[in-house]
């Protein structure tokens, strides 16, 4: 009995001491927040003095302490303001928890935001010496940069004037973030990500990037990512208007393709069991209809009522472009996003050559037919053109004169000197067209209002028009004169041109949300 009360004796002055020790390291918290209020006291006094101090949130003060900031301060309840302030140019002030990331920096927070805004990040905090530390150094699966932009989003530092925050441009970026926001328990800031940056970044990028990006192990992994693309993929519904048959067209609804007589009706239709169709082409006589899903394209006779499969064609890497030649509706170029451009025989399923390998594909284009049939891929910021496709798989030119990844080609009619005229757009808000005899630009339009994702010509000639998601907007080449804007009263996701230009507005793709899909005609 006496060693048992010995035992629980010596337990219960464990417990005594250690509560001793939490009411030490207590007294020090206290006494280092006793500290920062002196400081920002001491601070307010100096801009109270005439010195002046301005914060976000607009809290000011002038010469002369007109103003009282305290009461400014109290007023507007802009306490954070101050906070905001000082974590922005990273001051003492407001800044009492020092944060030691993966790569060995250093940053500073503030302990009662963290516990408001990241609160499983603020768990993490211990007493070293007189300081609050996190220490983060050793999680490896943590991107500093990533938990640099949770700190920011959590302390309103994005609120800053200048802003410190700078979008991720990559969705790894994205997926990092993602995962030091789950860390540190900044549940306001994960939804910001899904909600402004995902969605915001989607919509500026080309039908490439969007199939690469849902067909990715990360984006199936994450499923804000994935749900997020396949929603990008349904609002730009893959269309197709056959140019001889005006009567033809096809149009994507959800994992449906649907052929839409001159009546508005549908006259057949075409599913794809599990996917959305990402690309849809016909032939220059409209006797063949390509219709792809990742990395397999299905030929399909669009007269066909029972939609028997004619021909499954695979290549490697997701497809991103599909363009019949137009002097041989039997034969079908395909792009792929890694790359790869390859020519088939799309009754037969023969490959018939392949191109010279690019880093990616973004769009292509094939001219109508002429004494040469032209092919322009875009891969980046540069345009490779083929100009005799039948003898040679290496591009003749490579132009150069975006500064940003081209989202849409188009080749004009021959003109009556045969000059092959190449109109491009790109995500840098610029639109340039190219001789590709010359292999030179003729015109550049910049500073647009939007990034332009395509671009279409009349069947004459006379017109081309560009697209962008806020509106329509009809040109005339080489004067380069903007004639009409056409604002749909839904989203506009794509244009395409009637094949007898009766006037010069085409029939315009719109859509409203998931439920609503409009077509247009002006």
């Amino acid at each position: 009995r006496l060693e048992a009360l010995e035992t629980a004796f010596q337990a219960q002055q464990n417990e005594i001491s250690n509560i001793a020790q939490n009411m030490i390291t207590l007294s020090n918290d206290v006494q280092t927040m006793s500290q920062n209020i002196q400081q920002l006291t001491q601070l307010i006094q100096q801009t109270s003095s005439g010195t002046g101090i301005t914060v976000t949130g607009n809290v000011s003060t002038t010469a002369g302490g007109r103003n009282n900031p305290i009461d400014k301060i109290q007023e507007n309840n802009c306490f954070d303001a101050v906070i905001w302030s000082a974590y922005s140019s990273q001051q003492r002030i407001g800044n009492d928890v020092v944060i030691k990331l993966p790569d060995q920096s250093i940053v500073r927070g503030h302990g009662s935001i963290l516990i408001s805004q990241a609160e499983t990040l603020a768990e993490l905090i211990y007493v070293d010496d007189t300081n609050l530390l996190i220490d983060l150094s050793s999680i490896e699966q943590l991107s500093s940069k990533a938990i640099r932009f949770v700190l920011d989003h959590v302390h309103g530092a994005m609120r800053s004037e200048p802003p410190r925050k700078v979008l991720p441009q990559d969705f790894k970026s994205v997926w990092q973030i993602l995962i030091a926001a789950d860390y540190c328990g900044a549940d306001a800031c994960r939804r910001y990500v899904e909600r402004k940056i995902i969605h915001d970044h989607l919509d500026n990028l080309t039908l490439s990037e969007i199939i690469e990006l849902s067909a990715s192990s990360e984006a199936r992994f994450l499923s804000e990512l994935k749900y997020a693309t396949i929603f990008q993929l349904q609002k730009r519904n893959a269309h197709q208007l056959c140019q001889q048959r005006q009567e033809q067209l096809t149009f994507v609804i959800g994992n449906k393709c649907c052929i839409y007589n001159d009546a508005g009706k549908i006259q057949n239709s075409f599913y794809l069991k599990q996917n959305i169709p990402h690309c849809v082409a016909y032939s220059l006589q409209g006797s063949l209809l390509a219709i792809s899903e990742y990395e397999t394209c299905y030929i399909y006779d669009p007269d066909d009522s029972h939609n028997k499969t004619l021909q499954t064609i695979k290549q490697s890497g997701n497809l991103c472009a599909l363009r019949f030649l137009p002097n041989d509706e039997s034969k079908l170029f395909c792009a792929s996003t890694n790359g790869q451009v390859k020519l088939w025989h799309a009754l037969t399923g023969t490959c018939l050559k392949s191109l010279q390998r690019l880093n990616r594909v973004d769009a292509m284009a094939i001219s109508l037919p002429a004494p040469n049939a032209f092919l322009a891929c875009a891969s980046s910021n540069f345009i490779y053109s083929f100009h005799h496709i039948h003898e040679t798989n290496h591009a003749n030119q490579m132009l150069i004169g975006h500064t940003d990844a081209v989202s849409a080609l188009a080749f004009a009619p021959p003109d009556n000197h045969g000059m092959p005229l190449l109109a491009s757009c790109a995500k840098d808000k610029s639109m340039k067209f190219w001789n590709l005899d010359a292999g030179t630009c003729l015109h550049s339009l910049t500073d647009l209002d939007d990034i332009q994702l395509n671009i279409v010509f009349t069947a004459n000639g006379c017109y081309f028009i560009t697209i962008s998601l806020t509106r329509c907007q009809v040109w005339q080449p080489y004067t380069w004169q903007r004639l009409h804007n056409i604002h749909s009263s839904s989203q506009v996701l794509d244009a395409s041109l009637l094949q007898q230009p009766i006037i010069a507005f085409p029939s315009i793709v719109t859509k409203d949300d998931l439920s609503s899909h409009t077509i247009e005609v002006w």
